[in-house]
């Protein structure tokens, strides 16, 4: 049986429900779900879910450290996801590692290079739109797209933007 884990920034985030409904009662696929920080709990007994704690603490460092476009604090955060995140991943015998936002997927690049297990990136709105008019994160993109193994757009619009960036087909 596969086992995947599914990566987000944020759990639970208002109007994301169909994220988890992807892999809520697949009894084909074992999935857990590994958020940078937990928000205000609510009931997700029916999701095997690990969250990094350490990541409520950085995250106010995060976010400033997002706003000067990357630099020591980003990449040390970085680090230490990663290392939460392949912990989770060993203990679960994860064999795919799907990450929800090309945000969250950036992070993961050292991750998949780590465990060279396929790699998953879907791209949903923000991350396709406002993240490409930022220098930063065309940066960050591009070398996503040489490491990530599977790309998923919701639309041919959002296709062409990558194809114009360097992606692959």
């Amino acid at each position: 049986m596969k086992k995947v884990a599914h990566f987000v920034e944020k759990f639970p985030n208002p109007g994301n429900e169909y994220i988890y409904n992807q892999f809520l009662d697949n009894e084909k696929i074992k999935s857990i779900l590994i958020a940078e920080w937990l928000a205000k709990s609510r009931d997700h007994a029916r999701i095997n879910l690990f969250y990094h704690k350490k990541c409520s603490q950085f995250s106010f460092l995060n976010r400033l450290n997002n706003k000067l476009n990357g630099g020591i604090f980003n990449k040390l955060y970085i680090k230490k996801l990663n290392s939460y995140a392949q912990r989770i991943l060993e203990d679960n015998q994860i064999s795919i590692i799907h990450a929800h936002f090309g945000m969250a997927g950036y992070k993961l690049i050292d991750l998949k290079k780590n465990l060279n297990i396929p790699f998953v990136v879907t791209f949903y709105g923000v991350d396709a739109s406002y993240c490409l008019r930022q220098k930063s994160w065309l940066d960050r993109y591009r070398r996503l797209f040489e490491e990530a193994d599977i790309l998923i757009v919701l639309c041919e619009e959002v296709r062409n933007r990558f194809l114009n960036l360097g992606c692959p087909e």
